[in-house]
Parts: C-alpha cells; structure tokens; sequence
C-alpha cells in the first residue's frame, strides 16, 4: 500500500536525519493521495467499514449532521443544505447501484482512516526523536 510506503520512508528519512546529528531544521514534505482515484486500503482496514454505508447518503448525512449539532460544531439552528439536483436520492437507487455506492463509501472511508493512521505513525517518529514541540504540520 502506498501509504505505508510514503510512511516507512519519510521515518526512515528522519533516522537518517537525526544520525547525521539531528538538530538543525528540516523540512518534510508528505503528501499522500489517498482521496483520489483509485482508492485503495488493505483489506482489514476495508472489513472495518463494510456495511457502516449501506443505508444511503440521504440517511447518512441527517445523522451526520445531527451529530454535528450536538457536537456544537453547527449551530443548533443550522439546516441541512439541499443534495446537489446531480445526486440521485437513495431510495431511486437499484439494488446494485446502492451496493456499489456503498462499497464505494466503504473505500474511500477505510483509504482515508489507514492514510491517518499513517500519518500518525509519522508524527509518532517525530515525537519519538523530542521534535513534535519544534515542529510545525500544515
């Protein structure tokens, strides 16, 4: 997988760093691709979310939103903005068209959820070397 690639290099990348003394600067550009297509994960990481999409966008981004609300990342008086016209309701879906959106759901979460988990494999190393306090993520 890609991103555990990118991961074992940039950590491998900071060893060497700091064996070549490590305290001056550095700068370290990771930049993952994993929202784009083709969307990949292992497959533990995909087992994690199978089924979790399987009641539709419609459903989905109600409860979303909800707990958003009484999270306070919205404000209580918020409303849901209208689906896009191009965005089908689920519910006039086919079956292997819902399927499919599903498994795609599923992709993209478990591709995103394992690409964080890499990334904080990373920042562990850096934390690891006393350098998390002197080091700014954008």
């Amino acid at each position: 997988i890609f991103d555990r690639d990118m991961a074992d290099h940039a950590v491998r990348w900071l060893e060497t760093q700091q064996g070549q003394g490590g305290k001056r600067p550095f700068f370290l550009y990771y930049a993952p691709g994993s929202a784009h297509a083709p969307l990949h994960a292992p497959a533990d990481w995909l087992a994690k979310f199978r089924g979790r999409f399987d009641e539709g966008w419609d459903v989905l981004r109600e409860r979303i939103f909800a707990r958003q609300k009484k999270l306070g990342i919205v404000p209580k008086d918020a409303r849901l903005a209208a689906m896009p016209p191009e965005v089908k309701p689920w519910a006039s879906l086919t079956e292997p068209e819902k399927r499919s959106a599903a498994r795609l759901m599923e992709a993209y979460a478990a591709a995103l959820a394992y690409c964080d988990d890499q990334m904080g494999r990373l920042l562990r190393a850096v934390e690891e070397r006393g350098q998390i306090d002197n080091t700014l993520v954008i």
